[in-house]
């Protein structure tokens, strides 16, 4: 297939075949024309399986229907020639280049880098003996190499000038004497050597070698890269060659192309070189001697010059930067002060010095960027030179790659142009409203000139949320309102290219006023226009950091200059942060999760809870990291890594646990502020977020009193005891719950609250809520219904307006509700919430134990025996315990029982008891869980039997004969 050419189409269309069992190849113009004239086509084939013995012939026509010859239909438009081509040969064995190492080469002549003169040696193993004359032995290199005219005296077969002491050349045989060269000429335009040697006493099998210095390198590796030897009637398969020692790739890019001024203390500005190398630059070998590995040197042309800083230094700030880190290393992308030192050799060269153990890959990107002042006066652009070696001096020995480098024109300065950020809106990925630019121009505007205007990387001229491709300046105007220093050119045209942290933006306004014998726009008059912008998100590095102001006259910059933008207060990026304890009320301990996307590389973080306040951090543990508890304080919290290295990670996301804060008092919605530092002592910000609302912190509700009452307790009249006595589990019970709420609870949110044990709630009436506040005035509630018998939920002041607040912060409240108690351990979780219930306002937590009721005891009396009144009788008593133990038991007789002193064993007359004139007795049993026991009590009975009252005239009387037995 075709693999070079020169003045070919494009479009190209390379067919091949077999006519008369000779190979034919096709080149079918497409629709542009192939021009008159030589051109230089290359092809890739392969020989014929046996060797001829004269030189084969090669014909070439063109045809206006190239696609049908040989037809008679496909007429000729240059008649077809026929030339010699060459004459197959027996196959050589083996050639090839010889490797001589790298710290060798100086010394024996090898030099790959573009351009230079090169020694290179070739070793060769004939396949059968030449027969003793004189014979041509050729070097055939790929296009670009160049021999010298003659030769003869860059021919040398002495393996002491070939290896020096290389212990390589014990596989060599030197050629004998008699075969010495005796003539060199160069052919082809000099890629071919043609070299006369004998071949008498010239041995197949034996590996020989030659060495041949060429004239020149070609300035890169050329494609194919492949290199022939022939040696009287044979020929060796082409073998590859080498790389040429040169940068795969260099490009300057500066940030402005003005004329600067050395009486300027100002007039530098950064240039930026991206490469990528063929050869590794080695950095400094762990346990070397030596403290200083590889360099870059960039010499500039002409009048241009390096500043210089501190004892020789390149001017601050610099840097050298890998475009391409590894995952585990992007903190690591830009070269430390310890890897990398910048020198300035003389005003137009600097060296970059490697001084660490980093070093640069070959075949991977890499930029580094220096203080440049361009020329005084404007000139054309000429190339700079771009040299790396693998040491720190630039020894000849020591030379790697080497490459010329397009370099850039310089032009008239813009002697006025400044950019005011009148709001001082820094933060990354922040609107910034009404930047001014101001511009005077050192000459006259012309029609069709062109406005550049370009911002820093990263930084949106756009509207946020525009359309993508829009080109609609931001809030563009001229400055005053009422100025239109350019009436007739329109507004501008903002496009911007790539997304997020690599778009670039550039406003362009093209003029247009169709002005006749007078200027567009006069020299030294000024223009001021405004627009809105959107900062970039992360801090732009050292050259993408500038407005750039050009004026274009046909595509080329005629004035310019640049001026350094603001710095960018880079923010931390998806940024959250949540309660993930299991208590969530103010002034509770819990923990938190933190969460966030930084921007940069750091290795500490800054953490303050600003509102509400009250939050605590001198408890809290970071699983992982390391808490600083010397800064660490009240609001304020300080983590670090294990050590000194980053662990934050530009654009991967992190999260961090806080263990056992304090939480804030109050309640209400949480305000943080987040801060990155790339040192362990909290003094170099990387990134920042201030102002972080983020989760509702829930109130805090404290129960201040709770009461359990039985279900008779409003019924004293006609429950004169029950009324008086506790609760018992499993029968209705009302509790009383006094609370506060630390947020205030607005009209329509509701009151959610839920008994809860390890065997179960108890079960609420779930329309029973009763709320009163301090005094006693009753809160308007709507019960909801809910299918859960151990919840309540209700909604407070539903009709109200919408802001009426209907339970006041930090005020009492007694909440009444209705339920059965367990027997067991319970405990109450008191919150409210929004209507539809998104999120907790105020809680409890769950932590309320609930007042226990008591149990139930069992008592039977044999009452079959009766008695006259006023007798004295014993009544026997069986009493049974279920879940609870007793140590002491009150019995409460009837109305107008008595009991005489003498009335059992361990018993003794106790009070009155309510108001129906019943008398008790304390009897001192004590019966454990779940035990029965029998009692013989002594009484006296009623002269006459108490009746029960009823609102019934009509109904019978009913005597009161009730018993009740009491535990502790």
């Amino acid at each position: 297939g075709l693999y070079s050419g020169t003045g070919l189409p494009d479009g190209v269309l390379i067919s091949t075949t077999t006519v008369d069992s000779r190979p034919q190849v096709s080149f079918q113009i497409g629709v542009a024309s192939l021009d008159a004239g030589l051109h230089h086509v290359g092809l890739s084939f392969t020989n014929p399986d046996t060797k001829a013995s004269q030189v084969g012939q090669w014909t070439i026509g063109s045809y206006d229907r190239v696609a049908e010859y040989p037809s008679s239909s496909a007429s000729p438009i240059d008649r077809g020639v026929s030339f010699d081509g060459f004459r197959v040969k027996d196959t050589m064995p083996d050639a090839h280049i010889v490797d001589i190492p790298t710290p060798n080469r100086g010394d024996l002549g090898r030099n790959d880098r573009p351009g230079a003169s090169n020694t290179l040696a070739f070793g060769f193993t004939l396949a059968a003996a030449l027969g003793g004359d004189d014979a041509v032995f050729v070097v055939r290199a790929p296009e670009g190499f160049k021999n010298h005219l003659n030769c003869s005296n860059y021919v040398t077969t002495s393996k002491a000038a070939i290896f020096g002491t290389l212990e390589t050349a014990a596989a060599y045989t030197e050629l004998p004497a008699s075969s010495a060269p005796q003539a060199c000429d160069s052919a082809r335009d000099g890629r071919e050597a043609h070299v006369v040697l004998s071949t008498a006493g010239l041995q197949p099998g034996v590996q020989y070698v030659i060495a041949v210095t060429l004239l020149s390198n070609p300035v890169s590796t050329p494609s194919p890269n492949r290199w022939g030897v022939e040696f009287g009637d044979q020929a060796a398969e082409p073998f590859e060659g080498f790389d040429i020692w040169t940068f795969q790739s260099a490009v300057l890019e500066p940030v402005s192309t003005e004329v600067m001024h050395a009486e300027d203390p100002l007039a530098m500005r950064p240039a930026r070189v991206t490469f990528s190398a063929a050869n590794l630059i080695p950095g400094v070998a762990a346990g070397a001697a030596t403290s200083t590995g590889g360099s870059i040197e960039l010499t500039a042309p002409g009048d241009f010059v390096f500043p210089q800083g501190e004892g020789g230094e390149c001017a601050q700030p610099y840097e050298l930067r890998d475009l391409l880190p590894a995952p585990n290393k992007i903190n690591e992308a830009v070269f430390s002060a310890e890897d990398v030192r910048c020198v300035v050799l003389n005003d137009n060269t600097i060296r970059m010095l490697l001084r660490g153990e980093r070093f640069i890959k070959p075949s991977s990107p890499y930029s580094f960027t220096v203080q440049v002042r361009n020329p005084p006066t404007a000139t054309a652009a000429s190339p700079w030179s771009l040299i790396s070696y693998s040491d720190n001096f630039a020894t000849v020995a020591a030379a790697l790659d080497e490459i010329a480098v397009s370099g850039y024109a310089v032009n008239t300065q813009i002697g006025n142009f400044s950019v005011e950020n009148t709001v001082e809106e820094f933060r990354g990925g922040t609107l910034t409203d009404f930047v001014f630019f101001t511009m005077r121009f050192p000459g006259d505007l012309q029609d069709l000139d062109v406005l550049s205007l370009q911002g820093p990387l990263g930084m949106s001229f756009h509207a946020p949320g525009a359309a993508l491709g829009t080109t609609i300046c931001n809030q563009f105007a001229f400055q005053p309102a009422d100025a239109r220093p350019l009436p007739g050119s329109g507004d501008p045209r903002c496009v911007c290219t790539g997304l997020d942290t690599e778009m670039s933006c550039t406003l362009l306004l093209i003029v247009t006023e169709n002005t006749v014998d007078a200027p567009a726009y006069p020299a030294g008059a000024v223009i001021t226009i405004s627009m809105s912008v959107v900062n970039a998100a992360d801090q732009p590095g050292i050259d993408q950091n500038w407005w750039t102001l050009d004026v274009l006259r046909s595509n080329a910059p005629v004035f310019s200059r640049a001026v350094p933008s603001w710095p960018v207060i880079t923010q931390l990026r998806n940024v959250r942060i949540y309660l993930v304890g299991s208590r969530i009320s103010a002034e509770s301990t819990s923990d938190i999760v933190v969460e966030f996307t930084p921007s940069s590389p750091a290795t500490a973080i800054y953490v303050k809870a600003s509102l509400p306040l009250g939050f605590d951090f001198g408890g809290v543990t970071v699983p992982g990291y390391v808490v600083d508890t010397a800064k660490t304080s009240g609001s304020e919290l300080y983590v670090t890594g294990s050590g000194t290295d980053a662990f934050l990670v530009g654009g991967q996301p992190f999260t961090m646990k806080l263990e056992n804060v304090q939480l804030g008092r109050g309640g209400g919605t949480t305000q943080w502020n987040i801060v990155t530092y790339t040192d362990v002592q909290f003094t170099n910000r990387s990134d920042d977020r201030q102002n972080i609302s983020s989760f509702l912190l829930p109130g805090r509700v404290e129960v201040l009193t709770q009461n359990l009452y039985s279900q008779f307790r409003s019924q004293g009249s006609a429950e004169p005891v029950r009324s008086l006595l506790p609760p018992r589990s499993g029968e209705p019970a009302v509790v009383h719950l006094e609370v506060t709420f630390s947020l205030a609870v607005p009209a329509g949110h509701r009151i959610n609250i839920k008994s809860e044990g390890a065997q179960g709630g108890g079960a609420i009436d779930g329309a029973s809520l009763v709320v009163q506040d301090r005094f006693q005035a009753v809160v308007a509630t709507t019960a909801i219904t809910l299918e859960a018998t151990n919840e309540l939920a209700a909604v407070v002041l539903p009709d109200a307006e919408e802001g009426t607040v209907a339970l006041e912060a930090n005020l009492p409240y007694l909440l009444i509700l209705s339920l059965v108690p367990p027997s067991t351990a319970t405990t109450w979780t008191i919150e409210t919430t929004p209507a539809a219930q998104e999120e907790v306002t105020n809680t409890n937590d769950g932590e309320t134990p609930a007042e226990l009721p008591v149990e139930i005891l069992g008592l039977a009396l044999d009452s079959t025996a009766e008695a006259p009144p006023g007798a004295r009788r014993v009544v026997p008593l069986t009493i049974t315990t279920l879940t609870a133990g007793v140590s002491s038991l009150v019995v409460i007789a009837p109305p107008g029982f008595e009991f005489p002193a003498d009335c059992g064993v361990d018993c003794t007359v106790a009070t009155s008891v309510g108001s129906g004139g019943r008398l008790s007795v304390r009897l001192g049993l004590s019966l454990p869980p779940e035990s029965t026991v029998q009692y013989e009590l002594t009484v006296r009975t009623p002269t006459a039997m108490a009746t029960l009252p009823s609102t019934d005239p009509a109904a019978p009387t009913v005597f009161d004969r009730v018993w009740f037995i009491q535990g502790f």
